[in-house]
């Protein structure tokens, strides 16, 4: 969703020569003509090809479109967990990928500051239409990194939190935190006001739709457009109208109405006025993207797959964060 913002598409067309842009998710199309044209430039330039991923478009579609052409690639670097779940489904890697996602600091440092700006800009727009957080019963799905700071922020905005994970270790985490734990979903969506899908995945289908009992607001919390079934809550809507900077509105033939708050978007991307974290806070994760980056350039990987970004870089990254912070 960062690209197809103007102003942002504006600064790179001045920038960089190579540009190209995606109006509409998912943005497949526009990556594989990216990434075939940058082949094409590789092989003319007899150059090496390194890829700086956010999501898991192109390592995927490396290997199933131009399988022939992996040798051109270096390697690759993602950092987000939804494109690391995408090159573990790839049957054989054949190129080395740095896995910065699921790096010790990225959870430590960047998780709390997207926690916070989610329930921040989903009050932001609840705000909108006269309604608050505060006393609302809440049914957070997922409690990872982000999920898990998602919870306390709710909390601390007054809301009633119930938790479902689908693994028991984050259902005790989050007991242990004094949540409520749902574990299952489809008891724990009834006379739930507001839903937060925080998983990277499509957690709310036809039976969570189903089987809610009120009216609901629905949140994509995660970085893509995903956690509702978009397709059946089409099918299952009665009729639906547009509600102005905030979402749209779908009446289900249930009789329950389904508010899908930012149209489903990720939520931190939606509004003019929001901002999921603020640049100067951010800084540290391009720097990691980087340096993992550095790292593979200099060979210090020795074989193909998902590998970790090394500790010791971490360490330092942390200690000049944390200086520049100061």
């Amino acid at each position: 969703p960062y690209s197809t913002k103007e102003p942002v598409f504006r600064c790179l067309e001045t920038q960089y020569k190579h540009i190209w842009r995606s109006s509409e998710y998912p943005f497949d199309g526009t990556v594989e003509e990216a990434l075939k044209n940058a082949l094409v430039r590789c092989e003319n330039t007899n150059k090496k090809l390194l890829i700086i991923e956010d999501g898991g478009y192109a390592v995927p579609m490396l290997h199933s479109k131009y399988e022939d052409k992996v040798s051109l690639c270096f390697g690759a670097v993602e950092q987000t967990t939804h494109g690391i779940w995408r090159d573990e489904e790839v049957e054989d890697l054949k190129i080395p990928i740095i896995d910065v996602a699921r790096s010790k600091i990225k959870c430590e440092l960047e998780s709390p500051l997207i926690g916070k700006a989610i329930v921040m800009n989903i009050d932001l727009l609840l705000s909108k239409i006269g309604i608050s957080l505060t006393n609302k019963k809440i049914l957070l799905i997922g409690f990872g990194n982000v999920g898990s700071k998602i919870a306390e922020w709710l909390r601390r905005f007054g809301g009633r939190v119930w938790v479902y994970d689908t693994q028991d270790d984050k259902l005790n985490t989050a007991r242990q935190e004094r949540f409520e734990i749902i574990k299952n979903i489809h008891e724990g969506v009834k006379d739930k006001q507001i839903i937060i899908g925080a998983t990277g995945k499509k957690s709310f289908g036809f039976n969570e739709l189903t089987a809610i009992t009120n009216d609901v607001y629905f949140i994509n919390a995660t970085s893509k457009l995903m956690e509702m079934d978009y397709e059946e809550l089409n099918a299952l809507a009665a009729q639906s109208e547009n509600i102005s900077g905030v979402g749209r509105k779908y009446k289900l033939h249930t009789g329950y109405t389904i508010y899908l708050l930012a149209n489903g978007f990720p939520v931190n991307f939606f509004d003019p006025e929001s901002q999921s974290v603020p640049d100067l806070e951010i800084q540290f994760i391009p720097t990691l993207l980087f340096n993992a980056a550095i790292y593979l350039l200099e060979k210090r990987i020795g074989e193909n797959g998902i590998s970790s970004i090394p500790e010791d870089i971490q360490k330092d990254l942390r200690d000049t964060y944390q200086k520049f912070r100061s």
